[in-house]
């Protein structure tokens, strides 16, 4: 099970990214999605990262945004993603965080009719409190693709909004 956890500390840590100028939508070709880039937010490569990060503007000191994961598990999508907080739960301090707690769990649909979950958290860490929106879908075969959408929790009712409107714009190729 992989954690996109780790990627939004990356990002929060990484001084080296290089963004795009100012593209429409964040494809992925290899993988098979894309979906529209939030206006205002760029697209950038974050070193030794299979994805791209797709990041707003710096807001109170942090940097929001979606970043992508894949993963591959033979269940149905609800269970991966029970599974995937369970592990979230279990692990916190582990992965770097002081504290974890589920705030909601939602089917989320996209504009073509595509139905995946929603799982968002707050966690504390480096004395920060953050909110992970992560929006979850199947992809080709067993593959499962997670969309995390990153916060400071003060300004998450800003940011959500955002987030769920580019993530309605998601597309699959399956």
């Amino acid at each position: 099970m992989k954690s996109s956890a780790s990627l939004v500390l990356l990002l929060l840590l990484a001084a080296n990214v290089s963004a795009q100028e100012k593209p429409e939508r964040y494809a992925d070709s290899a993988v098979g999605f894309s979906f529209a880039v939030p206006q205002g937010w760029a697209v950038s490569d974050v070193p030794s990262e299979k994805f791209k990060v797709v990041h707003g503007p710096r807001l109170n000191g942090f940097t929001p945004n979606i970043a992508t994961v894949d993963d591959e598990f033979e269940g149905a999508l609800k269970d991966y993603m029970a599974l995937s907080q369970r592990h979230l739960e279990a692990s916190y301090k582990r992965l770097g965080y002081d504290s974890v707690k589920l705030l909601r769990q939602a089917e989320f649909t996209t504009r073509e009719g595509l139905v995946g979950v929603k799982l968002t958290n707050e966690v504390k860490t480096f004395g920060k409190e953050l909110v992970f929106a992560q929006y979850a879908f199947g992809g080709k075969g067993n593959a499962k693709l997670i969309f995390t959408c990153v916060s400071l929790a003060a300004d998450f009712a800003v940011i959500e909004p955002v987030c769920e409107a580019s993530m309605k714009t998601l597309t699959i190729a399956k």
